[in-house]
C-alpha cells in the first residue's frame, strides 16, 4: 500500500498521549499523521483561519472529542477535501453539550457541528460504550446527518478516551481491515470492539 497521510485532531487539553497506540498502529500499516497546529477555544471560532485544515491534503481526517467535532465542522471549508472522515467520541452541539454536562461555555466556542450538511465518501463514527463525558447520541445525530457512500459505526467497550491499548489497537486494525465491519445496523455498516480484559478501567 502507498504511504498516506491522515490529518487528526486531539481532544480538548490536546493531551498526544491519548489514542498514541492506535497512531502507533496505524503508522505501521503505512500511513503517516499530520497535526493541527493551533489551540482550541483560543480567540472566537473562526473557520475560514485555521490553514492547516483548510490546506491539508491527507486523505483521510480522523479526530476525537472536541477535535473530532471541529474537523466534521470544518469540513466544508477544506479546499481539498478528504475521502474519508473518523469522529470518535464527537458532539453534535457544544451548548447542548454543556447544558447536559453543567459546564461554562462561555470560554469556550460555543459552535454545532449538526448545523452543517457535509457529503463525503466514506465516515466512520467511532462511539464508547462506557462514555461518561459525551453521550452517544451525538455522534448518531452526525452520522445520520452526513451524506456518506459509506457509513460504518463502530462501538467500543472502553471510556471516553478509549484508554485500553488492546482496544486502540483493535480499533486501527478494524478502521483499516474492512472484513471486520462485519454487520449491519439500522442500515449501516457496524462492529462491536470488545473482546479483551479490560485491562485500564
Amino acid at each position: 500500500m502507498a504511504v498516506k497521510n491522515i490529518l487528526y485532531a486531539p481532544g480538548m487539553g490536546q493531551d498526544y498521549r491519548i489514542l498514541q497506540e492506535f497512531r502507533n498502529e496505524l503508522e505501521t500499516m503505512g500511513y503517516t499523521f499530520s497535526y493541527i497546529d493551533f489551540l482550541y477555544d483560543e480567540g472566537s471560532f473562526n473557520p475560514k483561519s485555521y490553514d492547516c485544515i483548510i490546506n491539508n491534503t491527507s486523505e483521510w481526517w480522523i479526530g476525537i472529542s472536541l477535535g473530532a467535532s471541529v474537523l466534521y465542522y470544518m469540513y466544508n471549508f477544506a479546499k481539498n477535501k478528504p475521502e474519508r472522515i473518523t469522529i470518535i467520541n464527537p458532539f453534535s452541539d457544544r451548548r447542548v453539550l454543556a447544558n447536559e454536562k453543567g459546564f461554562d461555555i462561555s470560554t469556550q466556542w460555543d459552535f454545532s457541528p449538526k448545523s452543517i450538511d457535509i457529503s463525503v465518501k466514506h465516515i466512520d463514527l467511532v462511539t464508547s460504550v462506557y462514555d461518561q463525558s459525551i453521550s452517544m447520541y451525538h455522534g448518531i445525530e452526525l452520522i445520520n446527518k452526513a451524506d456518506a457512500d459509506t457509513k460504518n459505526i463502530i462501538y467500543v467497550d472502553a471510556d471516553h478516551q478509549i484508554n485500553s491499548i488492546k482496544a486502540q489497537i483493535e480499533l486501527a486494525q478494524c478502521l483499516y481491515n474492512k472484513k471486520y465491519v462485519r454487520g449491519t445496523r439500522n442500515g449501516y455498516k457496524s462492529c462491536n470492539i470488545y473482546q479483551w480484559e479490560r485491562d485500564l478501567f
